[in-house]
């Protein structure tokens, strides 16, 4: 008896351009089955950039905001109301543009949608509700989370920073309206 072979994929969703070992390269389990799995994987994509977009949100409010208590507080101290704030500032700029790069918030809601949307098409084939309720019920559902996870794709490609909207986000003229 030989053992499945494991093929290897690159991960698209993925900013890495790593090869990470595929589920073994055997008939997938039920229909049903691979489609919570396909929920599963966008909704953990999901829920990694709701934590990216909270934190980014968190890191920005509160170094603004300390920028005038540390300048309130320090008195003639050139350290705490000079420099400190300086560098707060710096920093929430950085995160400002970080933030508009990488649209995490934007990702969130990308891939919750499309996770909701898997979702109701699993809900539909184990009811038997249309477009589920004939005898191409399997290869209907394969055909519709295939597409979808095409079409989740090519959003998902549009939130990524182009060459140009990498190099502008440097320069000064790369800024203006």
């Amino acid at each position: 008896m030989s053992r499945p072979k494991r093929c290897h994929y690159i991960d698209v969703h993925s900013r890495k351009q790593t090869l990470r070992p595929a589920r073994l390269a055997t008939k997938p389990q039920t229909p049903e089955e691979e489609c919570a799995a396909v929920a599963v994987s966008i909704g953990k994509k999901a829920d990694k950039n709701k934590r990216r977009a909270r934190a980014m949100t968190v890191a920005m409010t509160v170094s603004t905001a300390a920028i005038p208590v540390l300048i309130g507080l320090s008195g003639d101290n050139y350290l705490w109301g000079k420099v400190a704030p300086s560098v707060l500032a710096a920093l929430s700029a950085l995160l400002v543009a970080l933030n508009g790069l990488e649209r995490p918030h934007e990702r969130w809601v990308l891939y919750r949608r499309y996770q909701r949307l898997v979702q109701a098409e699993e809900k539909k084939y184990r009811f038997e509700a249309p477009p589920y309720d004939g005898d191409e019920r399997d290869r209907q559902l394969a055909a519709k989370v295939a597409q979808l996870e095409l079409d989740l794709q090519e959003e998902w490609e549009g939130l990524i920073p182009s060459r140009s909207d990498l190099s502008s986000a440097g320069s000064p003229a790369g800024n203006q309206g």
